[in-house]
């Protein structure tokens, strides 16, 4: 046999040319153990938290990104049916249709866990059924904070006795509806773009408000109303934040538990705060409007009398503050 034959006939013998089989497997363990280890890294920092932080993680979110985690695995498809907060907002939906079916089935898929809010925006669409069972719902499941743009409550709503925050606006017109926030048990209400421009004078907008301790008023419309009155029996804290002119309006404030009173906008008040007996803190900020517009409508000295005129308004408070905000020269 020749030394050439001898040569092949060693090769096929050992085989040189086919990788070591031994070694290839477990090259390929070691990185499929590396991937594995990775995902399950992954999925357990989400998965093995405790059920309460992450029904406190998607109550933070947007219903609808909520109700989607559905699909990221089996053990995911209830979190969304116990979530404590509930938002409804009918901006990011394009068909009224789908946004009303969309909610009916959200209310029929989450369990019947305790709702700590819930937030429904209709943006001026009016759905007297559907509002009826969102309401009825909230009640139902001792619904804590209340945020929404209907322009009425369902009647049994007021019968919500869990109720302690309630938001309204924007565009929510009271007009002169008898007794519009009769809910004995809220402790904070929230007006945000309300029209309280009808209300008659005589109407106390809040004396069916007993617990009433926070009130903010936002950017509400004032127009057409001379005078103001807010009288709320255990109120303690007040704030108002406006850059409407109101020209003369008379903002009468009788609150004998009234302690801290905070005012922001541009343009001054008439206040009138004789009953606020207790009164400790006031802080007011005036963003100036440019001067050159006050001095164009002659309005440079009914502004600093108004001004004048609205600090003189808490002397009977322990201490005010008034700080300016110059805005640019127009």
């Amino acid at each position: 046999m020749t030394k050439v034959q001898n040569r092949r006939l060693e090769a096929k013998k050992y085989n040189f040319r086919k990788p070591n089989p031994t070694t290839h497997k477990v090259q390929i363990n070691v990185h499929e153990t590396k991937k594995i280890d990775s995902h399950e890294t992954e999925v357990d920092r989400l998965s093995n938290l405790p059920d309460d932080i992450i029904r406190r993680i998607l109550s933070l979110v947007d219903t609808r990104s909520a109700v989607k985690t559905c699909l990221l695995s089996k053990q995911w498809e209830h979190y969304w049916t116990e979530i404590e907060s509930i938002q409804f907002d009918y901006k990011t939906f394009s068909d009224w249709r789908d946004y009303a079916k969309y909610i009916r089935r959200v209310l029929r898929g989450r369990k019947p866990f305790r709702l700590r809010s819930l937030t429904y925006n209709c943006s001026g669409r009016k759905d007297k059924f559907l509002v009826s069972r969102i309401f009825n719902y909230a009640r139902k499941h001792n619904v804590e904070v209340l945020e929404t743009d209907v322009s009425a409550f369902s009647p049994r709503l007021y019968e919500c006795k869990t109720l302690k925050t309630l938001i309204l606006g924007p565009n929510y017109n009271i007009g002169n509806s008898p007794n519009p926030f009769g809910f004995e048990s809220i402790t904070t209400l929230q007006l945000v773009g309300v029209w309280l421009s009808y209300v008659d004078y005589k109407y106390d907008l809040f004396s069916s408000c007993l617990n009433l301790k926070n009130l903010i008023l936002v950017n509400c419309q004032m127009y057409l109303l001379h005078s103001f009155n807010i009288c709320a029996p255990e109120l303690v804290k007040l704030n108002i934040s406006n850059d409407r002119n109101y020209g003369n309006r008379n903002l009468v404030i009788s609150a004998p538990k009234l302690k801290f009173f905070d005012f922001n906008g541009r343009y001054p008040l008439v206040l009138r705060s004789d009953e606020c007996l207790s009164l400790e803190i006031v802080n007011i900020q005036f963003l100036l409007p440019p001067f050159d517009s006050l001095e164009k409508y002659n309005l440079k000295q009914p502004y600093i009398s108004g001004l004048i005129a609205m600090a003189e308004g808490f002397n009977r408070a322990k201490s005010v503050t008034i700080s300016f905000n110059f805005s640019k020269v127009s």
